[in-house]
């Protein structure tokens, strides 16, 4: 997640674009947020923007939208055959899709996404050829 932002941070934010970080989990974010404040390399004004809150938990986005939001699924053997809670739930990508204005990038296992995350991201970016796996 955070070598993508690294890679990709002049095109996220170029002419004033708003980008934000996401995951289902509040530690998760909270990682996230660690792992970029000790990234050497990635220029400090990126940093401080995503640090100023544009990093959260879903529920973390209410009320703001952005250009591009970057979904970090995650696989864990709680959820590993429906998704767990919160990543099984119309309601969340409903959400989601709400506070994204253009692009979404999700990072995780496209072998792990269960079949609503499939059908709302997974197909659809493969049909628009939108999707790069790595």
């Amino acid at each position: 997640m955070v070598d993508y932002i690294a890679a990709y941070h002049q095109e996220l934010f170029k002419n004033g674009q708003t980008c934000a970080v996401t995951t289902p989990y509040r530690s998760q974010s909270l990682l996230l947020k660690n792992t970029l404040i000790d990234r050497e390399g990635l220029d400090e004004s990126i940093k401080k923007r995503l640090l100023g809150g544009e990093i959260g938990a879903f529920d973390e986005l209410v009320s703001r939208t952005f250009d591009t939001i970057i979904i970090s699924v995650c696989k864990t053997k709680n959820i590993a055959k429906s998704g767990g809670p919160l990543l099984n739930n119309q309601l969340n990508i409903d959400f989601l899709k709400s506070r994204c204005n253009k692009k979404f990038v999700i990072i995780g296992k496209a072998k792990a996404l269960n079949t609503l995350w499939k059908s709302e991201f997974y197909e659809p970016s493969k049909t628009q050829d939108t999707l790069i796996e790595l």
